[in-house]
């Protein structure tokens, strides 16, 4: 079986999640990190000793991003309650570090003053087709609303989101309250709220047990079950300091 790109040793000598994991330490302790994975990948998640065991999630299989951030929303919540969430991919490449630790704290600042999701945008230095993008209202402020959500363009699209100075990559970071994610998910994916409540109220973890509740969940991303639905409810925190993988395709 092949690796995910996440277990790989791709930009440097240790994989992208050991680098995902430091990076994200840089403004929390490791304690506060939890793993979202997949029991499918249980010889890679077992190695990753500077994260509490209890805190690395596997699912019996994968039903897209909305149902392994719902479930992990609703664990963290029953550890603290007034939990902020950064949710970052485990694959992702960003630096310099120092930015991206600016960056994520003027979110988590601009997530509990506003009550909003934040994502995170980056300034494009191309017009590349090999990310989302993310489209915002003109504005001087360096936290911005969000008009819309764009899938990966072509080149001329590309050229002109470029051209326009008022739509980011889409780094794939939200920032969000546990309590206001969860509500979220109540008023637009219920069915996703229902089963997942009940996997963390009984304390599941063992993915025979939880296989049969996520065999009912929709296979669906966070962005469309949720994220695109409220677009008036996000704001974007900018950093034009900020890099993504320039080899991404």
């Amino acid at each position: 079986m092949s690796r995910s790109k996440q277990f790989l040793n791709i930009l440097g000598t240790q994989t992208l999640i050991d680098y995902t994991i430091e990076r994200i330490a840089t403004f929390t302790s490791k304690d506060n990190i939890w793993i979202l994975g997949n029991s499918e990948q249980d010889s890679e998640l077992d190695r990753l000793s500077s994260v509490p065991k209890d805190q690395i999630l596997r699912e019996p299989f994968g039903r897209n991003t909305a149902a392994c951030i719902g479930w992990g929303a609703f664990e963290v919540f029953k550890k603290d309650p007034e939990a902020t969430l950064v949710i970052v991919p485990a694959d992702a490449w960003i630096e310099p570090n120092e930015a991206f630790t600016e960056t994520i704290e003027k979110g988590i600042h601009a997530a509990k003053e506003t009550n909003s999701v934040i994502t995170i945008g980056i300034q494009p230095t191309s017009a590349h087709t090999g990310y989302g993008y993310i489209e915002t209202v003109k504005s001087a402020q360096t936290v911005l609303q969000v008009s819309s959500f764009k899938e990966k363009p072509d080149k001329s699209m590309a050229e002109s989101y470029l051209s326009k100075g008022t739509y980011y990559w889409n780094a794939g970071i939200f920032i969000v309250q546990a309590k206001k994610l969860m509500d979220l998910f109540n008023r637009h994916m219920p069915t996703h709220y229902e089963l997942l409540k009940h996997i963390s109220d009984q304390q599941l973890r063992d993915s025979q047990e939880i296989a049969p509740f996520y065999e009912e969940l929709e296979t669906i991303s966070i962005d469309y079950g949720i994220m695109e639905k409220i677009s008036d409810d996000i704001k974007l925190v900018a950093n034009i300091g900020l890099e993504l993988d320039a080899n991404k395709e």
